[in-house]
C-alpha cells in the first residue's frame, strides 16, 4: 500500500511488492523509490530510481544525520513523485515524510506527525517515541531556537515537557 502524503509529489509506504507495485507506481507517477532499510532489496525497475539509505530499525538509529539528504532527493525530483519506504512503513520512512513537512512547509513536529498519520494510520503506532527527538532537533536547528544540549538528542528547554510525554529514556 502506497499512502498519499502529499499528492503528486510523496508516497509513504512498506516493502515493495511485484504483484502491486508496478501497476500502483506507473499509476502515481513515482519516479523515484528510497529505501531506509538494510533488510529489503532494492526494488528495481527502468522506469524509476532508486535510493538505498541502509539504516536499522531500532530507536538508537541516527536518522538525522540523513535528514537533510533524503529532504533534497524528495524535493529535486522533477519527473514524477518519491515512493519512500522502510520494511514495516511504520517508522523510518514516516520519520522521513515528517522531516520533508518540518524543512519544506516549516511545520513543526507535533503539526507534521498528525498529518503523515491521518494519511498512514499505523504511522508510530508501536512506539511513538521513535525518531521524536532527533525531528524535534531537526526543526530546531532549521529555527536555531538552540532548544538542544551538545549531544544533539536531548531537548533541554523544554525537557520537562518531553520527559512527561515519555520521550526521553
Amino acid at each position: 500500500m502506497a499512502s498519499e502524503i502529499i499528492p503528486g509529489k510523496l508516497y509513504l509506504g512498506g516493502k515493495p511488492n511485484a504483484r502491486y507495485s508496478n501497476e500502483i507506481f506507473k499509476s502515481r507517477n513515482i519516479t523515484r523509490i528510497i529505501n531506509t532499510t538494510t533488510e529489503v532489496a532494492n526494488f528495481e525497475g527502468d522506469d524509476w530510481n532508486v535510493i538505498r539509505i541502509p539504516l536499522e530499525d531500532t530507536l538508537q538509529q541516527n536518522l538525522y544525520q540523513h535528514f537533510d539528504r533524503v529532504c533534497d532527493l524528495i524535493d529535486c525530483n522533477e519527473d514524477g513523485a518519491t515512493f519512500i519506504h522502510c520494511y514495516g512503513d511504520q517508522f523510518r520512512s514516516v520519520t522521513f515524510c515528517i522531516a520533508y513537512l518540518m524543512k519544506k512547509h516549516g511545520w513543526k513536529y507535533k503539526d507534521a506527525k498528525y498529518y503523515v498519520q491521518e494519511r498512514h494510520p499505523i504511522a508510530y503506532t508501536k512506539d511513538p517515541r521513535y525518531g521524536a527527538v532527533q525531528l524535534m532537533k531537526y526543526y530546531n536547528d532549521l529555527h536555531d531556537t538552540g532548544d538542544y544540549d551538545d549531544d544533539g538528542f536531548r531537548y533541554v528547554i523544554r525537557r520537562k515537557h518531553v520527559s512527561r510525554c515519555g520521550l526521553l529514556a
